[in-house]
């Protein structure tokens, strides 16, 4: 999910369980964003079960879309990752109406200076953000051959 439920687990201390004697050593932390939802079945090999979600995406037709794609499904919970690992306060609570209202306003300054990031009190997956499919309706979705590994 988008918003607040969506981002609410990437607000956490990092620094929980490290000794205060050796918290100076924690420079940071680290989000992962993993592609194998995008992969065409028989090109990554990552994902065995049912094709994955976002495969439509994975032809190198659908760069555009795909990007968008990706940074919909990181941004913005990676701003709340970062804030977390530059600065977290247990008392901030990130599905509070200032927390969210502050995360909205940098969302907005970074789509406006070209960021792709998922629209401002939108949630978006793999095909959608806001509801609306990053591929046209009907567009052509062409069959991946097989790479030899």
């Amino acid at each position: 999910p988008g918003g607040p439920a969506g981002w609410k687990n990437c607000w956490y201390d990092i620094g929980l369980g490290v000794p205060s004697e050796r918290k100076q050593l924690l420079l940071g932390g680290e989000m992962s964003m993993w592609s194998d939802t995008y992969c065409y079945t028989s090109q990554c090999g990552a994902y065995p079960g049912p094709t994955p979600a976002g495969h439509a995406l994975f032809n190198p037709a659908h760069d555009a879309e795909f990007a968008k794609s990706v940074g919909g499904m990181i941004w913005p919970r990676g701003f709340v990752a970062a804030a977390s690992f530059w600065n977290f306060d247990a008392a901030k609570d990130p599905t509070s109406d200032a927390f969210t209202a502050a995360l909205w306003r940098l969302n907005d300054q970074l789509i406006a200076r070209g960021a792709l990031s998922c629209p401002t009190k939108c949630s978006c997956d793999q095909l959608t953000a806001c509801g609306r499919p990053y591929l046209a309706p009907g567009a052509t979705v062409a069959k991946q051959p097989d790479i030899l590994v």
